[in-house]
C-alpha cells in the first residue's frame, strides 16, 4: 500500500508518470494477486515505482511520522525488505520521526534496520524558538495578532505550555488551538485542558 500511495501522490504532481498507480492496481487484480501472492505483489509495485524513478531520473524523499509505531507492525521479513530497499537503492531516502525510542530494535533480530539509520535526538524548543513557532502558526491560521498579544501580555502562560510539552514541536502544534481559544485563560486552565 505504501508504494501505491507514493505513486498516487507522485502522479498528481507530475503528469510524466500518469498511469503508474493504475499499473500497480492492475498488479493487485484478484487474478494477478492469486498468481503472485502478497509478497510478490509488493515486489512488483516497488519495481514499478523504482523503474519510474530511474526512468525519470528522480529521487524520492519519504517523510514518515510515527515511524517507530509503524515498524512495530512490520514482520521480520518486511523489516528486512525495507532494509534492503534503503541500503541498496539510491532513489529513496527516508526521513522519519518517532515519539518512541527505536533502541528496542537494536537488540533483537532486526538490529540490522536500527544500524541503517543515522539517529538524531531533537532537543525541545527554546523560549525564542517557541515564540517563532507560535508566530508562524499564527500567520498560517490568520491568528498572528492573537499570538503577538499573548506573547506580550502572557509570556508566563506560553512558557508554561513550553515546559509542559517539553518543547516538543508536535505537541506544541497540537496545543496551538488550546492557546488561542481563549486569550485570557490562565496557565492552570491550560493545564486542565491539556490533561
Amino acid at each position: 500500500a505504501l508504494w501505491k500511495t507514493i505513486a498516487q501522490e507522485w502522479q498528481q504532481k507530475d503528469h510524466a508518470v500518469v498511469g503508474l498507480y493504475e499499473r500497480m492496481c492492475a498488479a493487485s487484480h484478484p487474478d494477478a494477486a492469486a498468481r503472485t501472492g502478497e509478497k510478490q505483489y509488493e515486489i512488483a509495485c516497488f519495481d514499478l515505482l523504482n523503474d519510474a524513478l530511474n526512468a525519470h531520473a528522480k529521487t524520492l524523499a519519504l517523510f514518515i511520522d510515527n515511524f517507530g509505531e509503524l515498524l512495530y507492525n512490520f514482520t521480520g521479513q518486511e523489516m528486512y525488505r525495507l532494509y534492503k530497499i534503503l541500503k541498496e537503492g539510491r532513489a529513496i531516502t527516508l526521513i522519519a520521526a518517532s515519539s518512541i525510542a527505536l533502541e528496542a530494535l537494536k537488540n533483537d533480530e532486526n538490529g540490522f534496520l536500527y544500524a541503517l539509520f543515522e539517529k538524531k535526538r531533537l532537543d525541545g524548543l527554546s523560549k525564542a524558538e517557541t515564540h517563532a513557532l507560535l508566530l508562524e502558526l499564527g500567520r498560517n491560521h490568520g491568528k498572528e495578532e492573537v499570538i503577538e498579544r499573548l506573547i506580550a501580555a502572557q509570556p508566563g502562560r506560553i512558557e508554561s505550555l513550553r515546559i509542559l510539552t517539553g518543547g516538543v514541536i508536535r505537541t506544541m502544534v497540537l496545543l496551538f488551538d488550546v492557546l488561542i481559544e481563549a486569550e485570557q485563560r490562565s496557565a492552570l486552565t491550560d493545564l486542565d485542558v491539556v490533561l
